[in-house]
């Protein structure tokens, strides 16, 4: 956490110290996605100010070298799992969600050990 303490803005310094590694997860997965969409740098992205209750938010960055605007939209994943996606400017965008398991099993054509997924597909729009 002390990633947090040296770059990210006051406001997300106090959601990481009060929220741990979750609130930290969230928040770097944001600032990653902002960072991928502008094919920048991550350390260029550090300060973006990405803190926000809602599963989605536009990121207009206050200072640095990025420029944005960024629409950011959380992912529903998984439980220990974080992400996010970001795409330039304010458009609301729709995102499908399709998760993949392979086939694990004991032996060639062994439907005994085979393990299947538990979450189906997920939507929305940001």
């Amino acid at each position: 956490m002390r990633l947090a303490q040296r770059f990210f803005p006051e406001t997300e310094r106090q959601l990481v110290a009060s929220g741990g590694r979750e609130a930290f997860t969230r928040l770097w997965v944001r600032k990653e996605a902002c960072v991928k969409a502008a094919g920048a740098r991550l350390t260029q992205g550090m300060g973006l100010p990405v803190a926000h209750a809602d599963g989605h938010v536009i990121v207009r960055p206050s200072t640095g070298p990025l420029t944005g605007p960024w629409r950011v939209a959380d992912l529903s994943l998984p439980e220990g799992h974080a992400g996010a996606v970001a795409l330039v400017g304010e458009r609301p965008f729709h995102v499908s969600l399709r998760m993949w398991c392979p086939t694990v099993s004991s032996g060639r054509n062994s439907p005994s050990n085979q393990r299947t997924c538990t979450r189906g597909p997920a939507s929305g729009r940001h």
